[in-house]
């Protein structure tokens, strides 16, 4: 008969490779999102073993721990933590202490995974006792000792969170000097196509302020004419997430316009949820004039080029002709072929 483990974790995606791992040595597995649904189904079908996170929502693993080992049909089957958060050496020393008879961190090479969970299975079978003597101690000290540990993991918490917060402060004020010192205009829209960004070379090519161009649909600076052209690009960039550069007309405040080149792409929340589409737009109008003169130019080239090979070939009839024109008086010619 297949060895049952009972394997509680929150996290799908650690739930999904805890399970392929074990199925994959031959075990069945249940798996379980919290220590209350975990207890649940191990009064109703206890496991061989059991393999839980720590944090989770609902009942975390410290207190699945001691609700097992105080539960007359669980105590005496193997509960091994397997944790990413909780890592310091007092917070093993605590789980030994309510019962535990493992504790591992995640992660783990599987090889040496799967031979800890043999090594307690056959410990188990071997002496057929529980491996792991539960200290007998007072519900007051067991109590105190798991407040430490949920006070010292709050406050490292709060450290972190701290820590990201500063470095996601400088990450937008990178940010913000980054579009506030682009030569492009960059340009966000939300979902609504209502404009939630303008940067100061925004302001400079459309000659609108900020103040008054935020909280505008985006057609306040598209030509009527190619209102439909924007709502086929914004299909694009909804199928494919980014539009490379393609060459437009945009139009500034006093309804001039000018020739542009925009690229546009996707944007999207944590969730994936589409929330709009940021826009860099650049003037092409010296580009596009500086391509004018060269191609006058080269049509002003062309046609002095046509009016040599002209003269050129009237050069070469000419002296053709007084080429035969001597012959006839029996001298000889004054031009070589050419």
């Amino acid at each position: 008969m297949k060895t049952k483990i009972l394997i509680v974790d929150d996290k799908e995606e650690n739930l999904y490779l805890l399970e392929s791992l074990l199925q994959g040595y031959g075990y069945t597995v249940t798996s379980t999102i919290n220590g209350e649904e975990a207890l649940e189904s191990a009064i109703n079908n206890p496991p061989d073993l059991i393999i839980s996170d720590i944090l989770m929502p609902v009942m975390d693993g410290f207190t699945l721990c001691k609700k097992w080992k105080a539960h007359d049909l669980l105590k005496n089957i193997p509960f091994v933590f397997y944790t990413a958060t909780y890592t310091d050496p007092k917070d093993e020393v605590f789980a030994l202490r309510i019962g535990a008879d493992r504790f591992i961190l995640k992660p783990s090479d599987p090889d040496t995974f799967i031979e800890i969970i043999k090594d307690v299975l056959i410990t188990i079978e071997k002496n057929n006792t529980h491996p792991h003597e539960l200290i007998d101690e007072s519900e007051t000290i067991v109590l105190k000792e798991y407040n430490e540990v949920l006070v010292r993991k709050l406050e490292n918490k709060m450290n972190d969170t701290e820590i990201a917060l500063k470095e996601l402060w400088k990450s937008k004020e990178k940010y913000k000097a980054v579009i506030s010192c682009a030569s492009d205009a960059i340009i966000s829209v939300n979902s609504e196509s209502i404009i939630t960004s303008f940067n100061e070379s925004a302001t400079r090519m459309f000659n609108y302020k900020e103040k008054d161009i935020i909280g505008q649909p985006i057609s306040t600076i598209i030509p009527q004419h190619l209102i439909e052209e924007r709502e086929e690009m914004d299909l694009k960039v909804m199928k494919d997430k980014y539009l490379k550069s393609f060459e437009t007309d945009r139009m500034r405040r006093d309804g001039s316009l000018f020739p542009a080149e925009v690229s546009l792409g996707l944007m999207k929340d944590e969730g994936k949820e589409r929330i709009g589409i940021v826009g860099i737009i650049r003037d092409i109008t010296q580009r596009k004039e500086s391509e004018k003169k060269i191609l006058d130019q080269l049509d002003e080239l062309r046609r002095w080029q046509n009016i040599f090979l002209g003269r050129e070939g009237r050069v070469l009839e000419l002296k053709k002709e007084v080429n035969e024109l001597l012959e006839k008086l029996g001298e000889p010619k004054k031009y070589d072929k050419q």
